[in-house]
C-alpha cells in the first residue's frame, strides 16, 4: 500500500507530463516528506503552474487574434502609403516604372488586334484593270486609273510603262474625235509624248506591236511638222535596240524626207527641242551609228 508521500510523488509526476510542466528542480519528489511538506511542495507547484499559465497568456497578442476587418485592397493601400511616407523617391520610382510597363503592354495588346471597325479599303487599282477598261472603250476610267498609277513609285518593273501607254491610247481616241483644231492638235501631240514615254519605259507585255503602230500613226498625222522628227528619232531608237539596225537606219532616212518637206518658215523650237540645223546634224549622227 502507497503511502500518501508516495501517492503525492506520482500525482506530481503524472501532473507535470499531463500539462507539460517541468517540475523545479529544487522540489525533491522521491523520499519521506512530512504532511506539512507536502503541502508546501503543493504550494509550490500550483504557484509554479500559476506562472507558467500567465506566461503562455503573455505571448498571446494583445486584444486577441487580429480582428483588424478591413479589406485586403485597403491593407495594401495603406501599406503602399506608409512606404511612401518613409522613402518617398525610391517607392515613387518603382511604382511610376510600374506604371509605365503596364501601359507598354496595353498599347502593344491594342497594335496586335486587328482593325475590325470601319469599311475594308478597297484593294489597288493596277495595270490590268486599266487595260481592261480600255479594252472596253471606257476612255474615262482607263485615264482615271492610269493616272493614278503614275503617282505610284513602286509598280513592278514591267508595268512601268503602261499607264502611259495606256493614256497615249487615250488621248489618241480624244484626238481623233475632236473637231477643233487648236485641241484636236493639243491632244495628238500629247498622244505622241506618252507613246514616246512608254516605249522608252517599255510598253505592256503583249501590247508592243500596238504601241509602234501608235507611234507610227503619231508620225504621219505630223508628217509635215517639225514634232514628227521626235517619233522617227524615237522608232529607230527602238528598232535599235532590238537589235533591228538596218531598220533603224530606214527610219532615219525617211525622217529626213520629211524634214526637207517641212515648209522653211517652220518654227521648229516651239514644238520640238532643236531648230532645223540642230535636227539636221542629229540624224546625219544617228544614221551613221
Amino acid at each position: 500500500m502507497l503511502s500518501a508521500d508516495s501517492s503525492f510523488d506520482a500525482f506530481a509526476l503524472t501532473s507535470s507530463k499531463a500539462f507539460g510542466y517541468k517540475l523545479p528542480a529544487f522540489l525533491p519528489i522521491a523520499g519521506p516528506r512530512s504532511r506539512r511538506s507536502n503541502l508546501a511542495f503543493a504550494a509550490t507547484l500550483d504557484c509554479h503552474m500559476s506562472s507558467e499559465r500567465i506566461n503562455e497568456f503573455d505571448a498571446l497578442p494583445v486584444g486577441g487574434p487580429d480582428l483588424d476587418a478591413r479589406p485586403r485592397w485597403r491593407k495594401v493601400l495603406d501599406e503602399v502609403v506608409d512606404r511612401l511616407k518613409h522613402n518617398p523617391l525610391q517607392n515613387l520610382t518603382i511604382i511610376l516604372a510600374v506604371i509605365a510597363a503596364v501601359t507598354g503592354l496595353s498599347l502593344g495588346l491594342l497594335l496586335l488586334v486587328p482593325e475590325t471597325l470601319g469599311p475594308s479599303a478597297p484593294p489597288p487599282l493596277t495595270l490590268a484593270d486599266a487595260l481592261a477598261a480600255l479594252d472596253a472603250e471606257d476612255f474615262g476610267e482607263a485615264r482615271r486609273i492610269a493616272a493614278d498609277l503614275r503617282l505610284v513609285d513602286d509598280l513592278p518593273e514591267k508595268d512601268v510603262g503602261g499607264p502611259a501607254y495606256v493614256l497615249g491610247v487615250v488621248m489618241a481616241r480624244e484626238g481623233e474625235i475632236e473637231w477643233e483644231r487648236r485641241e484636236k492638235r493639243l491632244l495628238l501631240l500629247l498622244a505622241t509624248r506618252y507613246h514616246e514615254e512608254a516605249r522608252k519605259a517599255g510598253f505592256p507585255e503583249g501590247r508592243q506591236g500596238h504601241g509602234l503602230q501608235a507611234y507610227s500613226t503619231a508620225t504621219n498625222r505630223f508628217q509635215h511638222e517639225p514634232e514628227s522628227l521626235e517619233a522617227y528619232v524615237q522608232i529607230a531608237n527602238c528598232h535599235r535596240r532590238k537589235d533591228r539596225h538596218a531598220e533603224a537606219r530606214g527610219t532615219l532616212e525617211q525622217a529626213k524626207v520629211v524634214l526637207s518637206r517641212i515648209r522653211p518658215d517652220a518654227d521648229f523650237t516651239q514644238t520640238t527641242r532643236y531648230d532645223r540645223k540642230q535636227w539636221t546634224e542629229l540624224l546625219d549622227w544617228l544614221a551613221a551609228l
